[in-house]
């Protein structure tokens, strides 16, 4: 873990940590092998555009087991969607940590692109991609919110109408990611779920 102590907000080291991808997988051992695998190959990528190694990368695996599901359905449920996974998983996260913009601009399509192939990888094995993503770790890219379901999606986007009518909590706080517009369309295609991140308020809010 991370951690800034000097009270700065918003400090400029963790600048480059705000787009992280992160994918959900069933437990297998394959899996965590190829992610491995090509870390060692990103790493090597990175060395050849960063030689003095002034980059830090991470690999990272935690549980997602269905016993999270199964205590959140005896507790009354989750608006996460936990409870929606049918299979042992695991939540994997892919860092790389750089400097300067141009080292971004180098390093963030080539964890995209080992994302994807690992997520092409666990393609190949039968239950090996996991819909649910964990919003803290979710890049920019992705659509976490969405992967929660539809039901869970519209009951926050239900609540969000009735209490914040006015999407002051959407509006004040930028970036992120934002709960369903509450005046969009949510539809029966989980993917297609609408967020507040393209939301632009009228001129006269």
């Amino acid at each position: 873990m991370y951690v800034q102590v000097a009270g700065v907000e918003k400090p400029p080291a963790y600048e480059k940590w705000l787009g992280l991808p992160e994918v959900a997988t069933t437990n297998d051992a394959r899996i965590i092998a190829k992610a491995v695998e090509l870390h060692e190959q990103l790493v090597e990528d990175l060395k050849s555009f960063i030689p003095d190694g002034d980059f830090i990368t991470q690999c990272l695996f935690q549980p997602l087991p269905t016993l999270f599901g199964q205590r959140s359905l005896e507790a009354g449920g989750n608006v996460m969607g936990v409870e929606r996974q049918e299979h042992n998983g695991l939540l994997w996260l892919a860092v790389a940590m750089v400097r300067t913009p141009e080292a971004e601009a180098f390093a963030y399509p080539k964890v995209k692109a080992w994302v994807r192939s690992v997520k092409d990888f666990a393609e190949t094995i039968e239950n090996g991609n996991l819909e649910w993503i964990y919003l803290n770790y979710a890049d920019k890219s992705q659509d976490p919110i969405a992967s929660y379901g539809v039901e869970n999606a519209n009951k926050m986007r239900h609540v969000a109408i009735k209490y914040d009518p006015e999407l002051v909590f959407q509006r004040l706080c930028p970036g992120g990611f934002k709960i369903p517009d509450a005046g969009a369309e949510v539809t029966h295609d989980e993917r297609s779920v609408t967020s507040l991140s393209d939301y632009t308020p009228n001129s006269e809010a």
